[in-house]
């Protein structure tokens, strides 16, 4: 498996009309934990292309419609995919066709039938190639991005009070010979006190934090939320000796939030799709689901009464010889079919129907409300509701592990803010709270934790807190949780983004606040405050 297949599953498309070979290409992939997708002719393939962006495509030669030839030609002459790799599968072996294919863009051949090994090894060989290919572009523009801050450095004087970002020039000590005004800023130091001082101390006596070091670069973080990427130059004599340093700490704090934020926006809008498809396909039969279901149950109910009815047809029939035999007759079939326990039994099980018809029809409604993209601008929005369909949307992450309860103030009013993002912090805080309680009870087999989640209004604030029964944090890390990519998760479990994003969402755009209460060994307790008035941005 390749570098890129370890951070997120391969992305393949067969183009193949013969269901035999697109069967066994689909165990290919299962094997390989790759994502996959077919199509039967040359244009579903270009359109497949042009919607998904597959990482590589297995295409055969001879198609329904359009031939592989034309298929590649056409996917080489796109810049938008002409950078994906294309494996030929095809039974004719001539090398006319090989050559044939090479022009139209093809990257590689492989002959049917063909061998497993050698088609994972062509691929993996290619994946790596694309995976080289694109590493090579970032290489470049990191090099361009180098050239122009060396270029900047020959007048840097000119523009040093300028700049948003920390600038230093320091001696081969570390002391510190001049500096911009955002450090002046950044630490409350005039430029005197910061003279000559060992720039290193200097920032840790003022809250930063180095969070990552190589020879020359790292990254600062900043207590008021600010992140800098850090840079050396050396400052060298003709002769080549070095005299100095250039320091530059980039402020790269919104690069951050903007990353992170839109590997969460991009999960979003992902189960937006998905819930929008549900919806679509689910709430036409449930509709009829529920409305059968309903006329059964009125249905049985006049049934019910003609059965009374026959009862008492039957006591009186007794007296009557000729009915004798057809009341025996009858007498033998209730038994045989239990009208007893059915008359007992169906309107139970008409009523379960219902109610499973009425959880599905739930979940569906949650699953739009949750997934709506929301407006741009700010709008009076239900906390409540957000909540409740947030927590179902959610619930297969919290229910074997957690019971969930809801203390909702029904007098809450509504709140300008963004929906959508609202309910992006409730879901990261629900799930948060769910991997709490699971390090503590399992996989809930024998007990299970609470998740409490409650509104109040508290003056020209509404409160939202989520409680759990969590492990609790520890101190040591208590003041890192916000910081964005900071987890204690294991790898695949947690990017480190929820609570950051959490924070960016409330803090920045609504103007609110969130904290948190901890105990270790008993559970967590996030509190949000979020003003009724406008409040923010």
């Amino acid at each position: 498996m390749t570098a890129m297949a370890a951070e997120k599953p391969v992305r393949v498309l067969s183009v193949d009309d013969e269901e035999g070979y697109q069967a066994l290409l689909a165990s290919i992939f299962k094997r390989n934990n790759w994502d996959y997708k077919f199509a039967g002719c040359g244009k579903e393939a270009l359109e497949k292309v042009k919607a998904w962006s597959p990482d590589l495509i297995f295409l055969d030669l001879m198609l329904p419609d359009i031939n592989g030839f034309e298929v590649c030609s056409q996917i080489k002459s796109d810049p938008a995919t002409q950078h994906i790799p294309v494996i030929m599968i095809t039974g004719l072996a001539d090398n006319d066709s090989k050559i044939k294919g090479l022009n139209a863009g093809a990257n590689d051949f492989i002959a049917k039938p063909f061998d497993v090994m050698e088609l994972m090894i062509k691929a993996n060989n290619l994946l790596k190639l694309k995976e080289f290919e694109e590493l090579k572009v970032k290489n470049e523009i990191l090099t361009e991005m180098f050239k122009a801050i060396e270029a900047a450095k020959k007048d840097w004087e000119l523009t040093l009070n300028c700049l948003e970002d920390i600038v230093l020039l320091v001696d081969k000590n570390e002391k510190i010979l001049r500096c911009n005004r955002i450090l002046l800023t950044l630490t409350g130091k005039s430029y005197a006190e910061l003279l000559y001082r060992n720039w290193p101390e200097v920032l840790q006596e003022n809250g930063f934090r180095q969070i990552s070091s190589g020879s020359n670069q790292g990254e600062f973080s900043h207590p008021l939320g600010k992140w800098f990427l850090y840079y050396s130059y050396s400052v060298k004599e003709a002769e080549g000796t070095n005299i100095a340093k250039v320091i530059t700490l980039k402020d790269i704090t919104e690069r951050k939030i903007i990353e992170g934020q839109l590997v969460q926006s991009q999960k979003l809008e992902a189960i937006g799709h998905l819930a929008a498809g549900i919806a679509h396909e689910i709430n036409t039969p449930i509709q009829y689901v529920g409305d059968n279901t309903r006329f059964l149950m009125d249905a049985f109910k006049d049934l019910h009464k003609l059965l009374e009815v026959y009862d008492n047809l039957a006591e009186a029939g007794q007296s009557h010889a000729e009915l004798q035999e057809i009341l025996t007759n009858v007498a033998l079939l209730k038994k045989e079919i239990d009208l007893p326990y059915l008359r007992e039994e169906i309107p139970k099980a008409i009523k379960q129907s219902l109610e499973g018809v009425e959880r599905v029809a739930k979940i569906v409604r949650a699953m739009k409300e949750f997934s709506h993209p929301g407006p741009k601008e700010k709008t009076p929005t239900n906390l409540n509701k957000a909540i409740e369909n947030t927590v179902t949307v959610a619930r297969n992450e919290w229910k074997y592990v957690s019971e969930m309860i809801l203390d909702l103030d029904p007098d809450l009013p509504l709140v300008p803010c963004h929906p959508n993002e609202f309910n992006q912090v409730i879901l990261n805080l629900v799930i948060n709270a769910a991997h709490a309680i699971a390090d503590v009870v399992g996989n809930g087999a024998t007990n299970k934790g609470k998740i409490t989640v409650s509104t109040r209004r508290k003056g020209d604030k509404v409160e939202i807190s989520v409680k759990d029964t969590g492990t609790g944090i520890p101190p040591e890390i208590r003041s890192k949780i916000f910081d964005p990519f900071f987890t204690t998760k294991e790898v695949g479990k947690g990017t480190g983004q929820g609570l950051a994003i959490a924070r960016s969402i409330v803090v920045d755009k609504h103007g609110g606040t969130i904290d948190f209460e901890t105990e270790v060994g008993k559970g967590t307790t996030f509190t949000i405050y979020l003003p009724i008035g406008n409040g923010s941005k």
